[in-house]
């Protein structure tokens, strides 16, 4: 928990072999509630969304991301879920 930000990034890792993290975090939505509503303008979310989604209240989250694709300096295009 902490102050609100104009923009908050909200990283979502774990160990893709291990559900235990992911489990954790889904088992109520006060983690995803407390992240998303400190966002004043714009929140970024960092993770694996197909194996995010798959959880409680992340599929919520999972459904109202857009996805952008940007072309990187190399020329390779890279898919952002935003």
């Amino acid at each position: 928990q902490g102050k609100e930000a104009k923009i908050v990034v909200f990283v979502l890792g774990g160990d893709p072999k291990k559900e235990g993290a992911k489990m954790w975090a889904s088992s109520k939505p006060n983690l995803l509630n407390v992240a998303v509503s400190r966002a004043k303008e714009r929140l970024y979310v960092i993770g694996n969304r197909d194996s995010w989604s798959k959880y409680p209240f992340f599929e919520t989250l999972a459904l109202m991301l857009t996805v952008r694709e940007i072309k990187l300096k190399s020329g390779e295009l890279n898919t952002l879920h935003m």
